[in-house]
């Protein structure tokens, strides 16, 4: 069974609006979780940070977590072979085989070559 992201961030969405509006009717509208909303909602509105979270995703890796190096190379990578195509690899090449996907880079380097 597979639930569309969309339907999902909907109703997370939806779940914490109302969490947010209880917390604000005991005047304890200013919290951590608010603050943590806000900025999800910002990096939501921003193509470019939104494309970034979620390749960081896909890699496996939470927010601020995956090694810049690692990101120019996943960002280089979605950008030749379509974000699609990349998220189907990114398993193979995020956290968990930290050290054993070089010979991937590899292989879309020499294809690039081939095909200039």
């Amino acid at each position: 069974m597979s639930i569309p992201r969309e339907q999902v961030e909907a109703t997370l969405d939806a779940f914490i609006a109302a969490v947010l509006d209880r917390l604000e009717a005991w005047d304890s509208i200013h919290t951590e979780l608010l603050d943590l909303w806000q900025e999800l909602k910002a990096e939501r509105a921003d193509a470019e940070a939104s494309r970034f979270r979620r390749l960081e995703a896909c890699l496996g890796f939470d927010p601020d977590e995956a090694p810049e190096a690692l990101m120019q190379q996943a960002i280089q990578m979605a950008a030749t072979m379509g974000a699609g195509n990349f998220s189907e690899i990114a398993p193979v090449y995020g956290r968990a085989a930290q050290g054993h996907a070089p010979g991937v880079r590899r292989r879309l380097d020499r294809r690039d070559r081939a095909t200039t």
